[in-house]
């Protein structure tokens, strides 16, 4: 799988992305997925710590269009960003 995939410290999330982007047919578009991550700004790493997830802020909208990825409201991602 590509290296975007082991960069952010968050296990669901890279299960989640893994076991989407093998479903076929395709239900994943991964380059506006890689857009978001990239060009959107999804993330924001604080601090000199970025293999822990607490150091990362991830955007309200990300969380929203991509809540099978991220596990929702309730998804480590989303309970990290609350520190923020």
């Amino acid at each position: 799988h590509d290296l975007y995939i082991d960069c952010l410290p968050f296990k669901d999330f890279r299960e989640n992305l893994l076991a989407l982007r093998s479903v076929e047919p395709k239900i994943f578009d991964e380059n506006d997925f890689i857009q978001d991550l990239d060009v959107r700004d999804a993330f924001r790493c604080w601090g000199p710590t970025p293999w822990e997830d607490r150091s990362w802020e991830i955007q309200p909208w990300f969380l929203q269009k991509w809540w099978m990825i991220v596990g929702g409201e309730n998804g480590e991602m989303a309970t990290s960003s609350r520190w923020w």
